[in-house]
């Protein structure tokens, strides 16, 4: 099941080929166990924060530096400080920055935690899935229908969750694209007596 909340785009209209890679990605994470899910779906968001943050960016050494920089000491190097840089720069809203978080902090709890197989079903876990903004309303029916919340559908909101963001961060990456910064100050520079165009 993919997100409901998305209209599908037809065969041949805009956006169909990256709707057909995104749900690659989703059937990705149903073949990991749970702890493989967690841990390659914040793989993917990193890799797409990375990515919208250096298309936003002034291309060349000073990006490269503060994104992947060298011995672990780039400045938005890690999940934490991508997503946090992201909204800085109006990147992505502030749902979807606690929406991210909490994602980052269910990675950290199934990388960190050394019980044998931890399932999304661990009450922490389960917690942190449910308070989720991006699936309110889905959540909300879900609980209305009195179904169980068990493991299974911990599984397949977090599909959701992983779903619902990388999509609306494609859009974004279209966005930084056509909004890049640009290192241009026109000729003011090359003469030191010209006024500050500031």
């Amino acid at each position: 099941m993919l997100n409901p909340l998305i209209s599908i785009p037809n065969p041949g209209e805009p956006g169909y080929e990256y709707y057909l890679h995104l749900s690659k990605i989703v059937e990705e994470i149903r073949k990991e166990t749970d702890r493989g899910a967690a841990l390659f779906s914040a793989s993917v968001l990193d890799n797409l924060l990375e990515e919208i943050i250096a298309a936003y960016l002034v291309p060349g050494k000073g990006a490269t530096a503060i994104l992947k920089g060298g011995g672990g000491q780039a400045p938005i190097g890690s999940l934490s400080t991508r997503i946090s840089a992201a909204l800085a720069l109006g990147l992505i809203t502030d749902q979807e920055y606690v929406d991210c978080h909490i994602v980052r902090k269910i990675r950290n709890e199934f990388a960190h935690n050394a019980e044998f197989d931890l399932k999304f079903d661990n009450q922490k876990i389960k917690d942190l899935v449910m308070n989720i903004n991006i699936l309110g309303p889905i959540i909300q029916d879900h609980r209305r229908s009195e179904l169980p919340i068990d493991n299974k559908s911990i599984r397949e909101f977090f599909s959701l969750i992983v779903f619902t963001l990388y999509y609306g961060f494609n859009l974004r990456l279209r966005y930084a694209k056509a909004h890049a910064l640009k290192a241009d100050f026109g000729d003011w520079y090359k003469n030191p007596l010209n006024k500050n165009p500031f």
